[in-house]
């Protein structure tokens, strides 16, 4: 009785599919979509759940599980309107003995503009998390501010989130947090205590479904 599904159909939902992951993870097409869907849910959260102190959002398609004891930790602290996950992944060709940052699509280093997806961006932001800022960091160690992330999983304060949605003009995070951030609610971290392993994202028949639909 306390679970909610929320319709998320849509006319075309078998291209829906196969287009998220055929286009790429950075496609205007997909962008547009999740902040979509996205914004179904949150439309529900301002109606509903007023009473409530906290928003979690999760991508369910990740294989591998977070840290209770991280997510527990996001709560020791007060001074914030979103928390994200340290998500990680292992990198190519190293047969899981390194870790990279995963999701870097939503993560925006404080002080850089929310304005504009750039790919240069999303490549520097990836050789400096990986290899030179955050390349030790360890569970414990403190907050990380940030203008945006993800990781797969963040933690708003029901309040912050006050007329504020998703747009797909860029990576739809951005999008929210760009929002928040111009009403004064843009205290944005990233937990290294809450670690979270993504694993393969996507369908595992994404292939085979977009294939039927050049059929």
């Amino acid at each position: 009785p306390k679970v909610h599904l929320i319709p998320c159909e849509v006319p075309d939902c078998k291209f829906a599919v196969s287009s998220a992951y055929s286009e790429g993870t950075f496609s205007r097409n997909r962008f547009e979509r999740m902040a979509s869907f996205r914004n179904r849910y949150l439309s529900y959260v301002n109606k509903h759940c007023k009473k409530f102190d906290y928003m979690m959002v999760v991508d369910m398609d990740l294989k591998g599980p977070w840290s209770l004891d991280g997510l527990a930790s996001c709560f020791a602290f007060s001074d914030w309107d979103g928390m994200f996950a340290y998500g990680l992944h292992t990198m190519p060709w190293s047969c899981g003995s390194f870790y990279v940052m995963y999701d870097l699509a939503a993560y925006v280093e404080l002080g850089d503009s929310l304005d504009q997806f750039l790919y240069v961006n999303v490549f520097k932001n990836y050789a400096k998390l990986n290899f030179k800022e955050h390349l030790l960091l360890k569970k414990g160690d403190p907050l990380i501010p940030v203008a945006s992330a993800f990781g797969g999983l963040g933690i708003y304060k029901i309040k912050s989130l006050k007329n504020c949605f998703y747009e797909g003009k860029t990576c739809e995070h951005t999008c929210l947090h760009k929002a928040m951030a111009e009403k004064g609610r843009g205290k944005f971290y990233i937990n290294p205590s809450l670690i979270l392993l993504s694993g393969h994202q996507g369908p595992p028949n994404s292939l085979q479904v977009f294939k039927e639909t050049l059929k």
